[in-house]
């Protein structure tokens, strides 16, 4: 079975929260995953450049879940940070919320 048979790939900036919404209208209660590793991984550059780097990881996941909760309630969202290794040391928990 081929998964990403109905996979299209958008090219749009997770801070442009009109863009962002845009496309979860289109696709609403279509959209069953979301899956968000948008952080930047160097710490060098972070430190260089706070205030971007803050608003791609914050405002961006902001956008990406206030998106959600209006247009597709149910869907699964999966957050990974991708600063650093210790996370890849961690065990994987899987929960599912409720009451959103």
């Amino acid at each position: 079975m081929n998964f990403f048979k109905k996979y299209t790939h958008y090219t749009i900036d997770i801070r442009d929260n009109n863009k962002i919404n845009q496309l979860f209208k289109i696709y609403s209660n279509n959209i069953k995953l979301i899956i968000h590793t948008a952080a930047q991984p160097s710490h060098d550059w972070a430190a260089k450049e706070p205030h971007l780097d803050f608003g791609i990881n914050a405002n961006g996941t902001l956008n990406l879940l206030e998106a959600i909760r209006r247009y597709c309630p149910n869907s699964v969202f999966v957050f990974k940070s991708t600063y650093g290794d210790q996370p890849n040391q961690l065990p994987l928990l899987k929960k599912r919320l409720v009451g959103r």
